[in-house]
């Protein structure tokens, strides 16, 4: 007699339309069956719910472009998304994240991914680090890999990572390039401000050696001037007297590389003081006196508050004043039977939103003005409005550019506004005491 034993089956129950549990167990007194039956509908539907949910994850993990995947607590891999089988070209494989690593991740980073990892495993915080990982052709590509540690609700223990990898290749060459090019721009801002101090040395050195003949050959021509080498005719002193002018000129242009070359160089010291703007134009139009009286030229100032100082360099402001002026006079010639005119005004500006009030000097003549497309250039070193050989006047464009470079070391600015062949105005700004 075959011996009979205990069967299990489910089925849905057609009189409640419920998934059931059937056992059947065989009496051994009776020779009969005895059946159980067990409402196993929940179970089969949370069992229903937890494929779904399996195949939603994984389905919307493939979708992704990013690589996907899951380790259990201990660093067991459990998954991995289709992407990175396309990047990889491995299939997924049970293993370790130290044989994923060893495997694919570059030996140059394999050692400092799996530190951060096994110190997210021990604190139960965030794994995070970026390193490269082998393609199918087998080039490597950067990757920002960050996974999130998943608990129990129950024991607040980590019972499996969620991670994801990023391909930030692109990114890092983006930045590997722009650090190449800051690299490359500090060093040709370097050696660009190495030769500019070459240059400024070489200036200042070329000034003093030119200064010392120069001055000889004055001395020497003053001597021959006086007699003291023999009587002197009327036409030898007309030629020392040419001798002198040019070489007080030649002393002039030589004063003024030195100076470019100082302020270049950020030697120049400043000694910043109350200036009253009245005797600052006033001392500077006593010395250019002679100059307009000998081209004829009308005069102007407008006057200021006695009281009205500027925060400057007395010195220095007299230097911007006598160079304004000094241009001024040069360009400024008579037209149609009219004597040119110079004239110096000044306006206060009072400081608005926090900004310190400012003084602005005027130096407004009515000479032949400079074209717009020389407005800006004429604050350049070594430019000047009129390019060409046949220029009737003298000097090498350092003025204007050693008044701003000044005017900006004080905290203020010099611009210029101009109409060709009506005049200019040039704004000397200083910051109001």
């Amino acid at each position: 007699m075959r011996e009979r034993r205990p069967a299990h089956f489910e089925t849905v129950s057609p009189i409640v339309g419920r998934w059931i549990d059937v056992s059947l167990y065989p009496d051994a007194v009776g020779g009969g069956l005895a059946c159980y039956f067990r409402d196993v509908e929940d179970r089969k539907a949370a069992e229903a719910a937890l494929r779904e949910s399996e195949a939603r994850f994984r389905l919307m993990a493939d979708a992704v472009p990013q690589i996907i995947w899951t380790t259990d607590s201990q660093g067991q891999n459990e998954f991995f998304n289709r992407q990175w089988t396309d990047y990889t070209g491995a299939a997924y494989r049970a293993g370790t994240a130290a044989q994923v690593a060893a495997d694919f991740v570059h030996p140059d980073d394999a050692a400092v991914t799996m530190e951060r990892f096994e110190a997210a495993r021990r604190t139960g915080g965030v794994f995070e680090v970026e390193h490269r990982i082998r393609s199918a052709a087998g080039a490597y590509r950067w990757f920002l890999v960050r996974a999130e540690p998943f608990r129990d609700p129950a024991t607040g223990e980590v019972t499996r990572w969620f991670g994801a990898s990023v391909d930030i290749d692109d990114r890092r060459q983006a930045e590997a390039a722009r650090e190449a090019a800051v690299r490359r721009a500090e060093a040709a801002q370097a050696e660009a401000e190495a030769a500019n101090r070459a240059k400024s040395e070489f200036l200042a050195v070329m000034s003093h050696e030119l200064r010392t003949p120069l001055n000889a050959i004055g001395g020497y021509a003053e001597l021959i001037e006086l007699g003291i080498h023999g009587p002197v005719t009327e036409a030898q002193r007309s030629a020392l007297a040419r001798i002198q002018q040019s070489q007080r000129h030649l002393l002039g242009l030589i004063a003024g590389v030195l100076d470019y070359s100082r302020v270049e160089a950020g030697v120049l010291t400043y000694r910043i003081v109350d200036v009253p703007v009245g005797e600052a134009v006033a001392e500077a139009e006593t010395l250019v006196a002679p100059q307009l009286r000998a081209k004829g030229l009308g005069y102007a100032w407008s006057g200021a508050a006695p009281e009205l100082c500027v925060r400057a360099d007395r010195e220095k402001v007299q230097q911007i004043l006598l160079n304004l002026l000094g241009n001024a006079i040069k360009f400024t010639q008579p037209r149609d039977g009219v004597p040119g005119r110079i004239e110096v005004a000044c306006t206060v500006e009072d400081g608005a939103g926090g900004e310190l009030p400012l003084v602005h000097l005027h130096v407004r003549d009515t000479g032949v003005g400079i074209a717009p497309e020389q407005l800006e250039r004429v604050f350049e070193p070594f430019v000047q409005a009129d390019q060409r050989l046949t220029r009737t006047q003298e000097g090498v464009g350092l003025g204007l550019a050693i008044s701003r470079d000044l005017a900006r070391g004080m905290g203020g600015d010099l611009t210029a506004e101009s109409t060709s062949g009506v005049g200019s105005t040039f704004r000397l700004t200083l910051p109001r005491a």
